[in-house]
């Protein structure tokens, strides 16, 4: 599952909030407008184009996808999986009628 990339940058800020000048810092290191990173924190529905997207996302130590993916997403997804197997594998285990 993904999230929206505004709404992964709005956690990866509130993981980070005791840190002073982080929206100064990341427009410096990755090279983004700081009026965009401003508008991301503050208005529902702004979006970055991709460049700055992943500049973003570099600049928190991340590709992209690792960005907007939900923490614990592809594990819940291979546990499904798992389950799915068990149960086929249990069906072929019972007796026939």
């Amino acid at each position: 599952m993904t999230k929206e990339f505004r709404e992964a940058f709005l956690a990866e800020l509130a993981a980070r909030e005791g840190e002073r000048g982080l929206l100064p810092d990341i427009h410096r290191k990755a090279g983004v407008s700081l009026d965009l990173l401003k508008k991301l924190k503050a208005r529902d529905g702004a979006r970055p184009n991709v460049d700055d997207a992943v500049r973003i996302a570099n600049y928190f130590e991340k590709t992209l996808s690792e960005f907007i993916e939900e923490p614990g997403a592809e594990r819940r997804l291979q546990i499904a999986d798992r389950d799915k197997i068990v149960r086929a594998l249990s069906d072929k285990d019972e007796p026939a009628p």
